[in-house]
């Protein structure tokens, strides 16, 4: 990774630019700008202190990543939000994100992580987890999950690299034992 990238806490000065990141990288998966910003800062607004961001020399969020270890809470807040949201949600048949979620009792920690495609080549996403797993480690948290779409060629093969095993049949669900 080159020296000028940092990697920090997330801060709300970074929202913004986390959005943007979210909505390069994600509208495939989730086409609706209210629903990546809800999704997104799901995360953010539950357990901000578990979320960090990788930052360029004039301290732009590049990359991040988002972590929440109470799943169940997240996941019940997101739905919430999506109840109450409007009728452009509805429209897309988006009613339900119920089958998105998958609860492993010993990967607790729900992991969520984006790069500006003009930056993932510099060993972000490896520094982002670094940090991440450093950080659950030190509260004792035994394994985090994250999904992915296993057609994701270079994202199975980083979480794979990375150390993390398939936890489900269909290739969605990963997990690493800290």
């Amino acid at each position: 990774m080159e020296n000028r990238i940092k990697v920090r806490r997330y801060e709300e000065k970074d929202r913004a630019r986390v959005e943007e990141i979210c909505h390069i990288t994600d509208r495939n998966n989730l086409p609706i700008p209210l629903l990546l910003s809800l999704y997104c800062h799901n995360y953010i607004l539950l357990e901000g202190e578990n979320c960090f961001v990788a930052t360029d020399e004039s301290d732009r969020a590049v990359g991040y990543i988002l972590s929440t270890l109470d799943t169940a809470a997240w996941r019940e807040k997101f739905i919430s939000f999506l109840s109450s949201s409007s009728e452009e949600i509805r429209r897309k048949g988006i009613e339900s994100v119920e089958g998105y979620f998958a609860f492993y009792p010993e990967y607790p920690a729900h992991l969520h992580i984006d790069i500006d495609p003009s930056y993932q080549r510099m060993g972000i996403g490896k520094a982002l987890m670094d940090a991440l797993v450093s950080h659950l480690r030190k509260n004792k948290v035994p394994g985090l999950m994250l999904g992915v779409d296993p057609e994701n060629e270079k994202g199975v093969s980083f979480y794979r690299k990375y150390g993390f095993s398939p936890l489900s049949q269909d290739g969605v669900w990963w997990g690493l034992k800290l």
